[in-house]
């Protein structure tokens, strides 16, 4: 198996990487290695979950109540609003009538 299989990609949070040879680190969203190499895993998952809820706090990520329905869900940050349900709902109307209306607009131009 390859030190890929081990390790995770980069996400909306800091996460664990293990090399072999190497031990483990802490890399950051966008992939860079944030702590040195070293075979002490409980000291990087404590520091990883102080790195993740920091930037869970500067975000404002958590548990939020839908702008909608009211439900509580888990927002990803200052952006989301509406849980997925709603979102899911209210997409598919609004984005068809321009979708429908561009495509009008570029036919008539040909004429």
């Amino acid at each position: 198996m390859s030190d890929d299989a081990n390790n995770p990609k980069p996400s909306n949070g800091f996460a664990l990487l293990f090399a072999s040879g190497r031990g483990y680190a802490i890399i950051d969203p966008s992939g860079r290695v944030v702590s040195g190499f070293n075979y002490d895993r409980g000291y990087h998952e404590d520091r990883l979950a102080e790195l993740n809820a920091a930037l869970n706090a500067k975000t404002k990520r958590g548990p939020r109540l839908c702008m909608c329905c009211r439900e509580e869900f888990q927002s990803q940050g200052v952006h989301n609003r509406m849980c997925t349900r709603c979102r899911q709902f209210n997409d598919g109307g609004s984005m068809s009538i321009p979708a429908l209306s561009a495509g009008q607009v570029r036919r008539a131009a040909r004429h």
